[in-house]
Formats: structure tokens, sequence, C-alpha cells
């Protein structure tokens, strides 16, 4: 054997051990337990090979080493949106979006635009009304509907917990004055008792299951450009926090033909679908790489639809103090029943007596677990989701169970604002008591971060980023730059039981990173997002590489 042919073979060897992607020339900012920056870091079979210098990695370089030259650019672990409803937003695509829509002359705008293009009989959706319909800013109802679509079933998803309808859907779905609403829904019904076609609750979220489902491959279609929208903004793994046997089985599918190009996390709704799970046998963490279940899913009332069970009443509405949809001791069935079958728990909590309810739930679980195994909340990780209104003792239970808490900083944009719904709801002594960030991380709770889209109307971190930066009206809950990423990187991963894998930039872990064009952690707040166009402003998103792959590149 000649020398050159020797050489050959040594080049050969040494490309086959060659990274598989690098990124240098960067600004690297890690997210692990040190703090590290690096410029540069190396993939290989999906995985982090190697963080340091350009010199370092430029070493490991091989011939068929795909190279990407930052130019200083910066670079965080992959984002995690940590309670979002991906698939709903999937479904919501295809339905006319209210989201700019600000009076009743304009969503009727909208709505005729629509019914003129859909053939009679046919229904209508549209998504994104806002909690101003049900606070008596946005005069909408079935008869003002009607004038625009008399031929046509119309459905209006509002944000989250409630709906409006015309007369024509009324009658599809067979509602009536005789019609009375399920346990734990509401029909809202004018003087004479007549529905005025607004539905809450129950009533909403039974009636939304009689609407026509898209086909199922228009529906993978639709689901295929979602995660697109969402790889666009630099989010790399997401918790799907409400989850359907016909969900999973789209995922499933894109998972199997390989076309599910982000992490998707699932929590099964636990009314629906909890004795299907619980008996089967499978548990939290069962998965793939990509696919995984996650916990089991308590889905409660809120604030905006002024359902929510709490100690006072709504400042608005003398009288209501919501209710429990749910009685206290069946959420301690479930949440036992689950702990006892390997599942963990997840529950939506925006009430303070609700969330009294459900911290004395978690407690009697979690006192079983311990004796019986010995180990706290930090290996159980039963979740508080969105955190609405707290008091004290309440955060102090919270911290003591060491009870994750996944809470929205999106909301604070819109329905957190001073004056907004949350303080129309419950007075502004109590708004200052809702929606932390600060005083979560100030009582030794390291909250992860979501979006809870479509319920709320962006799932863009940037505009996170920038409410926990502001504290939009509470300035005591601002935190720091480096607190908020945090929250969208590695408390989410440990928040998904993958802060071994996910989260922070480190030798061993899948290769999840988003390309920023700036350095979130010193741009002023106002570069990160406007707020008066709701758009983000300087900080762009260049990349978003999912397990070494580039699956968003920026035009």
């Amino acid at each position: 054997m000649n020398v050159a042919t020797l050489q050959e073979m040594i080049r050969t060897l040494r490309d086959k051990l060659a990274p598989d992607l690098v990124l240098r020339d960067g600004n690297i900012i890690c997210m692990d337990p040190v703090n590290t920056t690096a410029q540069a870091v190396a993939v290989k079979d999906k995985k982090i090979i190697a963080v340091g210098s350009n010199e370092d990695i430029q070493a490991l370089i091989g011939r068929e080493t795909e190279v990407i030259n930052l130019g200083g650019k910066t670079v965080l672990p992959g984002f995690i949106d940590s309670h979002v409803h991906l698939c709903t937003y999937a479904s919501f695509l295809r339905m006319v979006d209210l989201l700019k829509c600000r009076t009743a002359d304009e969503i009727l705008r909208s709505l005729k635009e629509r019914v003129e293009q859909t053939e009679a009989g046919h229904w209508v959706e549209a998504y994104n009304l806002s909690y101003d319909i049900l606070g008596g800013k946005i005069k909408l109802d079935r008869w003002e509907i009607d004038k625009v679509s008399p031929e046509n079933p119309v459905f209006i998803y509002g944000l989250g917990h409630f709906g409006c309808v015309n007369s024509y859907a009324l009658n599809s779905l067979n509602i009536t004055r005789d019609t009375s609403a399920p346990v734990g829904g509401v029909i809202d019904r004018d003087p004479t008792g007549e529905p005025t076609g607004v539905l809450r609750e129950k009533a909403f979220k039974e009636n939304c299951s009689k609407i026509p489902p898209l086909p199922f491959n228009k529906y993978l279609k639709a689901l295929d450009s979602a995660i697109e929208d969402f790889l666009a903004v630099g989010i790399t793994s997401v918790h799907e926090a409400l989850g359907s046997p016909q969900m999973i089985m789209a995922l499933q599918t894109l998972d199997d033909e390989a076309k599910l190009r982000l992490r998707v996390s699932v929590s099964p709704d636990i009314e629906k679908y909890g004795s299907y799970y619980l008996n089967s046998g499978i548990h939290t963490g069962f998965g793939s790489e990509k696919l995984r279940f996650h916990q089991m899913k308590i889905l409660l009332n809120t604030l905006g639809a002024a359902t929510a069970p709490v100690f006072e009443d709504y400042t608005n509405d003398p009288g209501n103090r919501g209710y429990f949809l749910h009685p206290p001791e069946r959420v301690e069935e479930w949440v036992l029943d689950s702990v006892k079958k390997g599942w963990s728990v997840h529950t939506h909590v925006m009430g303070d007596r609700e969330m009294d309810m459900v911290l004395t739930a978690y407690e009697k679980a979690l006192k079983w677990y311990q004796k019986e195994t010995g180990k706290d909340n930090s290996t159980l990780r039963l979740t508080i989701a969105h955190y609405g209104l707290y008091n004290e003792s309440l955060l102090a239970r919270t911290a003591a169970s060491k009870i994750v808490v996944n809470t929205q900083p999106i909301f604070k944009l819109a329905k957190g604002m001073p004056g907004g719904i949350y303080e129309q709801r419950l007075g502004h002594e109590r708004w200052l008591r809702c929606l932390p960030i600060k005083t979560l991380f100030n009582n030794g709770i390291a909250p992860c971060f979501g979006s809870d889209v479509p319920t709320a109307t962006s799932f863009d971190v940037r505009a996170g980023i920038y409410a926990c930066l502001d504290g939009c009206g509470q300035p005591w809950e601002a935190i720091t730059p480096y607190q908020a990423i945090q929250g969208y990187t590695i408390n989410g991963a440990y928040a998904l039981f993958r802060e071994h894998e996910i989260g922070s930039i480190e030798v061993g872990k899948l290769a999840d990173f988003v390309v920023l064009s700036e350095n979130p952690a010193i741009l002023p707040k106002e570069a990160i997002w406007d707020i008066s166009s709701n758009r983000p402003k300087d900080l762009l998103v260049d990349y978003t590489i999912v397990g070494g792959k580039v699956e968003f590149r920026r035009a």
C-alpha cells in the first residue's frame, strides 16, 4: 500500500467520524448550569458532539460536513412551547381569522366575505374572537350574524372557553329556548329566555365536537403547515396540552413517515380519554424521539369567561364566584389514579379557589407517592398550567410541594394588561396578584413558558420575551432576559422530563437550535417586539435546527 492510498484511507475514516453539521463564528449561549458561551458547535447523528472555539471545532470538520458561518449571530437552544394546542391551531388555519377585528362591524364584514364564498348550508367557521364580547365591548349575537349569514351555519371560536353562533347553527345543534345547558356549561340568554348564540365552557366544548372535521388527508396537510409556522419562530419542541386519539393518530402518521419536523409531547384529556389511556399499560414518557405521551390533562374553568372558582365575587358580576367544573373529590380521584398508574398530571388552573382545590389533590397524591417510592415532585412533576389568580398561602404551598408551574407570558399582552379582561373580572387588588412571573422565580419556582395558542393570539416566543421584560403594567413581575430564555428552554425541558436531552447546548444532547440575528439577552425589549403593530422588530429568526437538520431558513 503506497503512501497516497494510506492517506486517502485516513481521510475517508476521518470523514466518517466528522460532524454532519458545524455552526461556527457565532455567539452561542448554551443555557447550561454554568452559563457557558462558545463560538462553534458540532453535530453528528442528531446529537451535539462538541462545543467550543472556532479553532477547536475547525479541526473536526470533514469533507462532507455542512458548515454554516454565522457571522456573529446568536445561537440558543431551540425554543420550547410548554403549553399549546398545535393540532387545534392546525384545524383553525382554514377558518376566518378575527384577530384584527375590533368591532362587531369588522367581524361581520370578515364573515360576509367567507359566506359569499361558501355554498349555502355549509358551515362557516371563524376563530380569535375576543373576550370583549363577554365584557359587552363588542355587541355580537346570533341575530347580528344572521344578517350576513342567513343560509349558512356560523360557529365562531372564542379564545379558549366560549364561542358564538348564529340562528342557523343553533337549529343545526338543536339548541332552543327549552334546551338546558350541560353541567359545567352556560348558554347565554336574552331577557325573554332566547339563546343569544353565546356558548360558554361545556356548552361551547360539547358543540365544537359536532362541527364536521377536516378529512384526515387535509388535516395532515394543515398540521404540516402549522408545524412550519412554529419552526419559523424558532420553536423546536411543543407540549400539545389537550390531545385526543385523532390528534395522536395524525401526529403518529407524520412521525411514521419521518415528516414530524419538531418534537411533540402529548397530554390526553383525562375527562374524555383517561380511562382509555390509564388502563392501556402505557405511561408518561412512552413514545419516540419526536412524539411521546406526557401527562394526563385536567381542564378546568377560566377567569375570562367568569367561570373559574374564586374566593370572592367577580367584581363585575356580584354574587358570581364561579363553579367547580368537576367536584373536588373527582379531581382528587383522577390525580391519584393517574399517579398510581405511572402518569404525571397537568391541570389548567385560573381561579384561587380552584387552585386551592388542585393543590389539595396534588398534596394527597404526593403523600401517597412519597410513601410508596421515597421520592417527591422533583421526580413526579405534577404541573399547574396558567397559575392565574393566587395568594401568598397558595404560592407557599406550590413551592413547598415543588409543583411545576407552566405559565403564559403572552397572556399579559392582552387579557392581563391594565384595564383588560382580568382586571375587569377581578378588580384592581386581585389583578395585582394575577399571572405571576418574577414572583414565581422569587419563591424558588422555575416556571416554564408556553403560549396556549389558539386560546392566546400568538405563539411567537419574541412576544413572550417582551412580556417577560416589560411586565405589561405589572413592573414588579418583569424578569431578566436570561430568566425569560430559561423559561422557553431549559425550564421547558425539565417540565417535559427531557432536561437530559434538550433545553441547553451541551455535548450528548439532541442538536436543537434557534439562530437569531441579534442577542436577545442584550437587546432592548422594544427591539425584540413591536407592541404597537404586534410584530417582531429587530430580532429575526435565521435558522431553526431540529436534531441537526435545518428545518427553517430565513429567505
